[in-house]
């Protein structure tokens, strides 16, 4: 199953960013994951 997750952040020179993360798992184990980090939130 996979989840996603959106953060918010501050950049050192206070431009905010978005994280997100993706996460596939399989039971209990994560198989996959990976970030990205985008100038806008798109959603």
């Amino acid at each position: 199953m996979a989840h996603y997750i959106i953060e918010k952040r501050i950049r050192a020179d206070g431009t905010p960013r978005c994280r997100c993360t993706v996460e596939i798992k399989e039971k209990t184990k994560i198989i996959y994951r990976e970030s990205k980090t985008f100038s806008k939130q798109q959603i």
